[in-house]
């Protein structure tokens, strides 16, 4: 029997899809092997690890002009410090598109939901200056 909390999550899960699935069309995912190359301008392949994708996914949601990317890790995951480790050098080489990498731990946290908000003015200016151009 599965468990309320659990139960609660994906009937959030399936609202959050529902909403944003008109926004997704045309963002079928790319083949991995294209997603891994992608990212092998950040990352070597021969590296190992899950963080070339998480790169590869970046650049091919550059691609795809969007206006901002976050990277939501679990608190200390070693994958996703090696990707925050690579974001001064993307948003360099892609136009300073916001990217910012959040940790969560599951704990609210003031600081975090500052930086969500700083971020998502961030991507307004961005397509606000796009939309302008």
């Amino acid at each position: 029997m599965k468990s309320i909390l659990y139960r609660v999550m994906i009937g959030y899960e399936h609202k959050l899809f529902k909403v944003t699935l008109p926004y997704m069309q045309g963002f079928d995912d790319i083949p991995a092997k294209e997603i891994v190359s992608n990212g092998e301008k950040y990352i070597r392949h021969y590296i190992g690890g899950e963080a070339i994708v998480s790169m590869g996914k970046a650049v091919d949601y550059v691609k795809r002009d969007l206006d901002g990317i976050i990277s939501v890790i679990p608190f200390n995951c070693m994958l996703g410090l090696t990707v925050a480790g690579f974001i001064p050098k993307f948003r360099k080489d892609n136009n300073n598109i916001p990217f910012v990498s959040i940790e969560y731990d599951g704990f609210q946290d003031s600081t975090r939901e500052m930086r969500i908000d700083t971020f998502i003015v961030q991507v307004k200016e961005r397509y606000e200056n796009k939309k302008y151009k």
